[in-house]
């Protein structure tokens, strides 16, 4: 197997593999454009690498800029390919500031964006790391900058009112996990105390992404196989009501979207643990916190369903499918086709 990076071209209704850019193993993960189109970004474990999308995609040349190892404790990044430390990133709307979710090192580091690139990608672009739970994953950034959000999948809490049964059978009960809200601009002048809300948020939260609004704050929960979704002002001031659902979807949910400007939040239940292709979910939003719950049904895949990325018009959907190593492309408009089950109200837990 190859460690790297693919570029694919949409052409019409399809989709054409156009290069390859192998990169070092173990695991490419997360991926972000920076909002000018200019530097492709990758976490790939024990590195984040920088990518220059015009090298990337107009020619041949070697499109990799440089890479930073983003933590000064590469123990506790990889002990073997199922231990990756640099697993998502971020960036804020300006381009300055670059987020890095270190799953193996429990915090969040913070890149210079403008510095890494006078430097050549030197570590000493490197601000300096927040604090989370356990095994941080999915990172969201405000439209304003202001504020990043941070799943953590464990609560550092030695108890918890809430423990998880374990998604492999010989592993402990544990904790659950936790949302934190960061403030940014807290974050580049005292990192430590940069988180200003935390609050519990269920089983293994793995992914999280914002409404186009920001009023709402949608995170997977791989362990209780829901969505839930919290009003953003609440986790700030009012946090034991920010909980505005928590409803039921398929097995191991970990990919989340909004599509077709925000009507809707479509999920990818992988079935990780067990022996199926896992589906999608498809949610309407405009139900979410009703008394009988928002409309929801399926659609049915064998190709394994990992991460979801709505295009930037929020008319289209491409899918990674792990199960298959293959990329899809669904309308918005087709979902409702593609639904392999009747609609239901949606199965609303809390």
């Amino acid at each position: 197997d190859r460690a790297g990076v693919a570029v694919l071209r949409l052409r019409g209704k399809g989709i054409t593999a156009e290069r390859f850019v192998p990169l070092s193993p173990p695991d490419p993960l997360g991926l972000v454009l920076t909002h000018d189109g200019k530097l492709l970004i990758v976490a790939d474990a024990r590195y984040v690498y920088f990518l220059d999308t015009e090298r990337l995609v107009e020619d041949k040349r070697d499109p990799v800029l440089g890479s930073i190892r983003d933590t000064d404790n590469p123990a506790a990044i990889c002990r073997g390919a199922q231990c990756p430390g640099s697993a998502y990133v971020a960036v804020t709307p300006d381009d300055q500031t670059l987020f890095v979710s270190d799953e193996g090192s429990a915090q969040v580091s913070i890149i210079n964006l403008r510095k890494a690139k006078r430097t050549g990608f030197h570590e000493n672009a490197i601000v300096g790391t927040i604090p989370t739970g356990w095994a941080p994953v999915g990172l969201a950034v405000s439209s304003n900058g202001r504020y990043l959000y941070v799943t953590s999948e464990v609560s550092r809490a030695r108890t918890s009112p809430v423990m998880c049964r374990p998604e492999i059978p010989a592993e402990p009960l544990h904790p659950e996990g936790t949302v934190q809200v960061v403030s940014v601009a807290q974050a580049l002048s005292d990192p430590p105390r940069a988180v200003i809300a935390s609050v519990p948020a269920g089983c293994t939260p793995v992914r999280a992404v914002l409404s186009p609004d920001d009023r709402r704050l949608y995170v997977t929960l791989r362990g209780d196989n829901a969505l839930s979704t919290f009003d953003t002002s609440k986790l700030l001031h009012d946090p034991e009501r920010a909980l505005l659902s928590k409803i039921l979807v398929g097995t191991a949910p970990v990919g989340v979207a909004t599509v077709d400007h925000g009507r809707q939040i479509v999920v990818a239940n992988t079935d990780r643990f067990g022996d199926g292709g896992g589906n999608l979910t498809v949610i309407e939003a405009s139900g979410i916190g009703a008394a009988s719950g928002p409309e929801e049904w399926t659609i049915e895949t064998e190709k394994g369903p990992w991460e979801l990325h709505s295009e930037p018009d929020g008319n289209a959907l491409l899918i990674t499918d792990s199960r298959s190593d293959e990329i899809e492309l669904i309308g918005v408009n087709r979902l409702r086709e593609h639904s392999s089950s009747a609609k239901e109200a949606g199965r609303n837990v809390q």
